[in-house]
């Protein structure tokens, strides 16, 4: 989850920082997380009003069925 990779994840997870180049994550673990994430829904809040993780990501999976997110 690298926002120097994917933007999105620094809007929709704000404070959120996960530095990938001294992680020791690996990549099928990276691609569980992320995509998990990119399906998952919450209720929306004031502070974060979609009911979606990362609204971003899922429009995407709506659209395309798969994608990539890690």
């Amino acid at each position: 989850m690298n926002w120097e990779a994917s933007p999105f994840l620094k809007h929709d997870m704000p404070g959120f920082g996960l530095d990938v180049r001294t992680s020791s994550l690996s990549e099928e673990a990276a691609y569980k997380l992320t995509y998990a994430m990119a399906q998952a829904r919450w209720s929306p809040s004031p502070e974060f009003p979609a009911s979606s993780v990362m609204p971003y990501y899922n429009q995407i999976i709506t659209h395309t069925g798969y994608f990539a997110v890690c």
